[in-house]
């Protein structure tokens, strides 16, 4: 879990949020299933950026084994 929420100040706001996310949920839940699809577009673009956080802009490539690099390269019939 994030360092935030181990304080009594981000527990509390956790805790705020939370409250405010059930208020909206059982007294304006109508509200909130007309705007669904809406907010599941609006959220592509958080995920985007959170979910690629950990990259920085570097991409990954797999390097070949050294059994891969031993092989003489093999001719196509």
């Amino acid at each position: 879990m994030s360092r935030c929420f181990t304080n009594p100040k981000g527990l509390a706001i956790l805790g705020l949020v939370t409250a405010g996310a059930i208020y909206l949920a059982f007294w304006h839940g109508a509200h909130l299933a007309a705007i669904a699809p809406l907010l599941l577009v609006l959220l592509c673009p958080l995920m985007h950026l959170f979910m690629h956080h950990g990259h920085h802009g570097q991409h990954h490539h797999r390097t070949p084994r050294s059994s891969d690099t031993d092989r003489p390269p093999t001719k196509e019939v």
